[in-house]
């Protein structure tokens, strides 16, 4: 049974292994894979800064979650983040009357409608009055500020939006995002997962907003809850998710739309791991010439990174053989495949997955996703879920590679995204001799030591 050796995960499932780089620290360039990977195998509760999860003040809380209504209805609503407290969200329900699937890009206006006030905007955000303008046009020409009970910071950048019983949807999420980002998570709903026949995979886009300088896009997505995989990993609920993502994968293979994927996606696969290495070495090369010294709390860590990083690149070899035989055909990779970014509605009989926070969405192996999926959980329950994975990828004529080969896919997945994680510290060095670029290092060498650990382990 693939859900051997599944039991109720402990603390820390889904967390961060420390509070996110800050919008200052990303100002050198912003890094590619932009949440921190735990260090393998850490255990506990992590806190996570402002710029992490949101936490919501107190509220009025609604009796229960509502599925989007037809104007005049009471019906139930389905959720995209909802405070953990309120319980399990129950996914979307029927199509409101009048509904439209397609997205609304509403042009701006240099100032808000006659009549129109200002709205809440608590954290200073930009066109936030254009924002205002398409949730106008989601509420069929109604004032939103007749409408909205409630702007719930969740994290940067990400709000969700409360609506009383008159409006046709009881809440939506906000979240701001760069054009190219806009772009190709808008393809991902709208052609992408439903070529595939999973268009459910990820919420409803329904509606966007642009800022006239092109600098700044919302967008608006249904509202799935906070019942994600990280808050509630009951061990049907990881085995659902491991056999859905496995079939994901499965059906993107070797898919027509993998092109068009890769024009507009991220490539994850070998590349990323050798490309990653070589631009953290240049990073720490040029810190050194440029004659920056370590402080005396962190003597000696670039020089340890360097060797580091040198030792993986010379090592690339040996990966790439194990690549050829065992990384399998590229897939189309959700790339942040973190359990808070992971949810399953419906019932028990009929699970189904659905994936948010698709920003860094691209192709390469199955390998990439699975890796970060994995180190989630305790040690001890990754074999189980490994197999929940294997089984169903098995049921659609796919196999995977040994425990050693995918041992080694997985740790190179892994040191690719600590490798990326090297680079923007040392770029701010460099820039603006940043405070924090040390400590960053620091961290960052902390996580290849306690995946050093994990090393010789196989699954």
């Amino acid at each position: 049974m693939c859900q051997a050796g599944l039991r109720l995960a402990g603390h820390g499932v889904g967390e961060r292994s420390h509070a996110v780089l800050s919008r200052q620290r990303q100002a050198g360039g912003g890094a590619a894979h932009g949440r921190e990977p735990a260090a393998a195998g850490r255990r506990g509760v992590v806190p996570v800064s402002d710029d992490g999860r949101g936490r919501t003040g107190p509220r009025r809380r609604r009796n229960r979650v509502r599925a989007p209504r037809a104007r005049g209805t009471r019906a139930g609503r389905g959720a995209l983040r909802r405070p953990a407290r309120r319980g399990p969200g129950t996914g979307t329900s029927a199509r409101a009357r009048g509904e439209d699937r397609s997205v609304t890009l509403v042009e701006p206006r240099p100032h808000p409608q006659a009549g129109t006030r200002d709205i809440a905007n608590p954290r200073g955000e930009p066109a936030w009055t254009e924002l205002w303008q398409c949730i106008r046009a989601l509420l069929q020409g109604a004032d939103p500020t007749d409408r909205v009970t409630s702007v719930q910071p969740l994290k940067a950048k990400v709000y969700r939006l409360e609506f009383d019983a008159r409006a046709p949807w009881s809440s939506v999420v906000v979240k701001r995002v760069e054009p190219a980002v806009a772009q190709r998570t808008r393809l991902l709903a709208q052609r992408w997962l439903p070529a595939l026949g999973m268009e459910h995979v990820c919420p409803r886009l329904l509606g966007a907003a642009a800022d006239r300088r092109g600098e700044v896009v919302w967008q608006i997505y249904q509202d799935l809850g906070d019942d994600t995989l990280a808050a509630r990993p009951a061990p049907e609920r990881v085995e659902a998710a491991a056999q859905q993502i496995a079939e994901l994968h499965r059906r993107a293979a070797r898919h027509g739309v993998l092109p068009d994927v890769r024009r507009f996606g991220v490539g994850l696969g070998l590349e990323y791991f050798a490309t990653n290495v070589r631009d953290a070495i240049a990073a720490l090369d040029a810190l050194q010439a440029a004659g920056i010294q370590s402080p005396t709390s962190h003597a000696g860590l670039p020089e340890r990174l360097l060797a580091r990083l040198r030792a993986l690149l010379a090592d690339a070899a040996r990966r790439s053989a194990v690549f050829e035989r065992a990384a399998g055909p590229d897939t189309l990779l959700h790339g942040d495949l973190w359990t808070i970014n992971v949810f399953v509605t419906g019932t028990g009989a009929r699970p189904e997955l659905r994936l948010v926070d698709w920003d860094r969405v691209g192709v390469g192996p199955f390998s990439y996703d699975l890796s970060t999926f994995l180190l989630r959980f305790p040690a001890e329950q990754r074999p189980g879920i490994l197999d929940c994975y294997r089984d169903a990828a098995a049921r659609g004529g796919w196999q995977l590679g040994s425990p050693e080969d995918l041992a080694l896919l997985f740790d190179t997945a892994e040191r690719a995204r600590y490798a990326n994680r090297v680079i923007w510290p040392a770029v701010a060095l460099l820039q603006e001799r940043a405070a924090w670029g040390f400590p960053e290092l620091a961290e960052v060498e902390r996580w290849f030591l306690a995946l050093d650990g994990e090393e010789r382990r196989t699954l």
